[in-house]
């Protein structure tokens, strides 16, 4: 059965540090997540933001983590770029301060383990936003979760209103891991919705016809979803939109 650990407390943080370490430091400074270093000087106005390069390091033991078949580490936030590093290994990488990224750490954990998380938020020109009238705080600015799952498990799903169908019909598309057969179970409750979703490859795909209640600012409206798979399953909350720019004009639910 899934389970969410925040993974948020004592990390190790440097500005310091040149490279991602091998071993635990011993002299760098305590923080729990979420933190930015530019907490100070991105608002005292001495003209002294840095930007930069820090790192963050964490070490656990592989016998304090519940077992399981598979383990995800979850990195809601970290501005503007960031390396996972699991014990050396350089795991993957991630531009773009304000997207979730989710990484496999199952196969590189060893009985005891270091955690390195490497953040960038200097001057480039590949990362957006490149102007903006706010500051670009560095740091690790969300939660880290670790995610514990089945083997046969959800990776991720999507659930949008069709284009056009006049807010009447949905799609969900569910990644699921390859060892599924038949099928994935998509659970609306406020609107009485249980379907199944045929999964083929690890891939499922649903068009369906509903009367979902959209988000407007004045009546915003949100619904709980599920999906689930042979003893797996993920929640979201939703809400049902559309948004369209039309010359100077931005157009909510067609008002």
């Amino acid at each position: 059965m899934r389970q969410i650990y925040n993974f948020n407390t004592k990390w190790g943080f440097s500005k310091e540090a040149v490279e991602a370490p091998t071993t635990m430091p011993e002299r760098w400074n305590w923080v729990n997540l979420p933190h930015t270093w530019n907490n100070i000087d991105g608002q005292d106005g001495g003209n002294d933001l840095y930007r930069g390069t820090a790192f963050y390091a964490k070490e656990l033991e592989k016998m304090d983590l519940p077992k399981a078949d598979r383990y995800f580490l979850e990195i809601q936030g970290a501005n503007s770029s960031a390396i996972l590093y699991v014990n050396g290994k350089k795991l993957a990488n991630h531009d773009g301060g304000y997207s979730t990224w989710r990484v496999d750490i199952t196969d590189v954990l060893e009985d005891k383990n270091l955690f390195v998380v490497e953040v960038d938020n200097s001057q480039n020109d590949r990362v957006y936003p490149q102007h903006a009238d706010f500051t670009f705080y560095g740091g690790i600015y969300r939660d880290i979760e670790l995610i514990r799952v089945p083997k046969v498990h959800v990776k991720e799903f999507k659930i949008a209103l069709e284009p056009d169908s006049n807010f009447r019909k949905i799609r969900v598309f569910g990644r699921m891991s390859e060892e599924i057969t038949g099928t994935a179970i998509l659970t609306i409750r406020e609107l009485g919705i249980e379907k199944e979703i045929p999964v083929l490859g690890g891939r499922g795909e649903l068009l369906f016809e509903a009367e979902p209640e959209v988000w407007a600012p004045g009546s915003p409206k949100l619904y709980y979803v599920e999906l689930s798979c042979e003893g797996d399953e993920v929640r979201d909350r939703v809400c049902f939109r559309e948004i369209r720019v039309k010359g100077m004009d931005i157009v909510l639910n067609g008002k």
